[in-house]
């Protein structure tokens, strides 16, 4: 490719990349608080110890995390983070510092796969930032932009992502800051949730077994460097602390119908949640994606026919499946988990060797500990879709990298015809995520005059209290779309979360919220 060419994409691609940037610092704006963020912020979700509403001080907050490793689960340190940050600076601040995390997850995406497939780092960082706009609403409502899942689910991802980058540095220097930092960010990352504990074990145990298998190929003395032996103990210290929390076992005491079934039926039927939870129905867009990115790059790199053909089967099949007048009925519906199964094992299984020819052992080792931290829902009573958000961010950089080893095939063959059509899907898949992302924050957007009228209601009649003003009830409007936010109070069986809002705008219970339809201010 000639050098005014190579110049000319390397700025498209960092255009691209700043507009996706600003993009998630748009979207955030408008991403208010809902269901449990006002019962982590206010110290009331399960715990009754805290009657001051968010005049609360440093103590209190040990003691309903304390309170909340005992009875309800091993994740306190995300959510130590969430509540300083909702204490401090409130909506606002968590919504500036959550998409700079998302920024930076997309930039170490970047610059993994820049190392691993040897490319440039503005191709990758862009195409990560790309493949974020691709997430669907039902992934990013109930888990980005609902900030109480975020925590667990996205933030760990970053101290995650940037130890497999200080791996990668280190394999060109060892330094003792980089070593410490390596074992820090190990231990960050798995005390978070148990499958993120689970995916980091997983992910540092591949990364030894590569470093041997290395060795081997060279017939070198196995060697283990020490920074890696310390970052799986460090990792296996936190994945300890939030796995074996005392909460977990509480909590599993209120799921007696789950556990009164018989191990294999339990798992049974697990299998087939974890399926649809990652490559389900209603993420089919995205599953067709994959498809059509890893198919392609493995027919190409493989030379195959049977699996460019594959690739064709599934894809036109989700397709069809789409356009189906019944496609909501049981049959088709079961069929379609069991279609889902046989992907998973064909493209996954395709992919593992893939990157194993490729002797790109940290994608695949990425891959590997990907796949055992949905593995590991299998004896999980309670399987939602903020499940597949880990594994979903992970698959991101596989994309990324397949994408680029496609353009390099097809630049290496100076096929023009191969090269047109090559940029076309490419700019394409860039329409799609554009399109998708301002979709979504239109629809938060709309939302967001609703949050901030309420929002501005409840803080006046909290002032009023304090003042002495008699307010029995306060009037607040139901949002124009519901399907942009996660369990509203006025939906029937979330009414209980009026709660932890009173709570967190210091309303004494008696206060009656009377929730208006949308028409009543149209």
């Amino acid at each position: 490719m000639q050098v005014k060419e190579t110049a000319f994409l390397q700025k498209t691609a960092f255009v691209i990349g700043v507009v996706f940037a600003c993009l998630i610092v748009i979207q955030h704006r408008y991403v208010f608080m809902c269901y449990d963020d006002y019962g982590y912020a206010s110290l009331t979700y399960g715990w009754t110890e805290n009657t001051a509403g968010m005049d609360y001080n440093f103590k209190s907050v040990l003691h309903f995390l304390r309170w909340h490793y005992l009875n309800h689960g091993g994740r306190i340190l995300y959510f130590f983070f969430e509540i300083i940050m909702f204490k401090t600076g409130g909506t606002a601040l968590i919504q500036i510092v959550q998409a700079v995390i998302i920024i930076m997850i997309s930039i170490l995406s970047g610059k993994i796969v820049a190392a691993s497939i040897k490319c440039e780092e503005w191709q990758s960082v862009s195409l990560c930032l790309v493949m974020y706009g691709t997430l669907c609403l039902r992934s990013v409502r109930d888990s980005v932009y609902w900030y109480t899942a975020s925590v667990i689910y996205v933030w760990p991802l970053l101290p995650m992502l940037g130890c497999i980058w200080l791996t990668i540095l280190m394999r060109r220097k060892e330094t003792l800051l980089r070593r410490c930092l390596a074992v820090f960010l190990a231990f960050m990352a798995a005390f978070s949730q148990e499958q993120t504990s689970v995916l980091m074990i997983v992910l540092i145990t591949m990364l030894i077994l590569s470093v041997c298998l290395e060795q081997r190929e060279k017939n070198e003395k196995i060697h283990i460097p020490g920074y890696l032996i310390f970052m799986e103990i460090s990792a296996a210290m936190g994945g300890a602390i939030t796995i074996l929390a005392p909460g977990n076992f509480v909590r599993a005491e209120t799921c007696d119908d789950y556990y009164s079934k018989n191990f294999l039926i339990r798992s049974v039927e697990n299998a087939g949640k974890i399926v649809n939870c990652n490559i389900g129905y209603w993420n089919w867009v995205f599953v067709l994606i994959m498809t059509i990115i890893f198919g392609t790059a493995a027919a190409i790199y493989f030379k195959s026919r049977k699996i460019a053909v594959l690739m064709c089967v599934f894809a036109g099949y989700y397709v069809l499946e789409r356009l189906l007048p019944w496609r909501m009925q049981t049959s088709v519906l079961l069929f379609g988990v069991a279609v889902r199964f046989v992907w998973a094992l064909c493209f996954f299984g395709i992919l593992c060797v893939y990157y194993y020819k490729r002797k790109n052992y940290v994608l695949l080792s990425l891959l590997i500990a990907g796949i055992c931290s949905q593995g590991a829902m299998i004896v999980s009573p309670s399987i939602l879709t903020r499940c597949h958000t880990v594994m979903e961010f992970a698959l991101h950089l596989m994309l990324a990298g397949c994408i680029i080893s496609i353009g390099n095939e097809v630049l290496i063959g100076q096929d023009k015809r191969k090269m047109k059509g090559y940029f076309i899907c490419v700019g394409l898949l860039c329409l799609y995520a554009f399109c998708n992302f301002c979709s979504i924050i239109s629809g938060y957007k709309r939302n967001d005059e609703m949050n901030q009228i309420n929002h501005k209601r409840l803080t006046e009649a909290a002032q009023g209290l304090r003042e002495g003003q008699n307010i029995e009830e306060i009037e607040l409007y139901k949002l124009y779309d519901d399907r942009y936010a996660t369990n509203m109070p006025y939906q029937e069986g979330f009414e209980y979360s009026e709660w932890w809002m009173k709570n967190y705008y210091e309303l004494p219970a008696e206060v009656r919220f009377v929730w208006r339809e949308r028409r009543g201010i149209d």
